[in-house]
C-alpha cells in the first residue's frame, strides 16, 4: 500500500513536468516554423528585387552611353550590349519601343520601367524606373502608387517623336 501511495504522489509531478515540457517544445517549434516562413518569403523577394536593380543599372548605363554617342535612344533595347542577369530585357517596358527617340530628353522623362511591380514582405510593391535627370539616365525605386501617378503625367511617347 505504501508503494501505491508513493507512486500516486510522484505521478502528478511527472505529469505536470511532461505537460510543461510538451508545451515548451510546441512553442519552440511554432516560433521556429513561423520565423522560417518569414525568412523564406523575405529571402525570395529580396534577391529578386536586388537582381532587378542591378540589371536596371546595366540598362541605364547602356542607354546613357548610347544616348551620349548618338544623341538618340535606340528603337529596341535588344540593340544594346548588356551583361545577362536573372532578368532579361523583356522584363522592362521601354517607352520608345519601335521608334526610339531623337532629340533632347526632358528632365523627369521616364525611359523604361519594370513591367510588373516587385513585392516585398515589409515593403509596399514598387518598380525600378529609368528616368532622365540632370543629363543622365538613372534608376529610381518608386512605390506603385507614386509610379502610377508619374506614368500618367508622362506625355505619350508616340507624340514626342518627330
Amino acid at each position: 500500500m505504501n508503494e501505491q501511495a508513493e507512486q500516486h504522489k510522484v505521478g502528478p509531478r511527472r505529469l505536470r513536468k511532461a505537460k510543461r515540457d510538451l508545451l515548451r517544445a510546441a512553442i519552440i517549434i511554432l516560433t521556429t516554423s513561423t520565423a522560417m516562413v518569414f525568412f523564406v518569403v523575405w529571402y525570395k523577394a529580396w534577391p529578386q528585387r536586388l537582381d532587378c536593380y542591378r540589371q536596371s543599372l546595366r540598362l541605364a548605363s547602356a542607354l546613357d552611353h548610347y544616348y551620349t554617342a548618338y544623341r538618340k535612344l535606340p528603337p529596341v533595347l535588344n540593340m544594346l550590349e548588356l551583361k545577362s542577369g536573372r532578368y532579361h530585357i523583356g522584363h522592362y517596358k521601354y517607352q520608345f519601343e519601335g521608334f526610339g527617340y531623337v532629340g533632347r530628353l526632358r528632365d523627369g522623362m521616364v525611359i523604361a520601367y519594370c513591367r510588373v511591380p516587385h513585392t516585398g514582405l515589409f515593403r509596399a510593391p514598387g518598380r525600378h524606373i529609368l528616368i532622365y535627370r540632370e543629363g543622365k539616365i538613372i534608376v529610381v525605386w518608386l512605390p506603385e502608387k507614386e509610379f502610377q501617378t508619374l506614368i500618367r503625367s508622362q506625355p505619350d511617347p508616340s507624340k514626342l517623336w518627330y
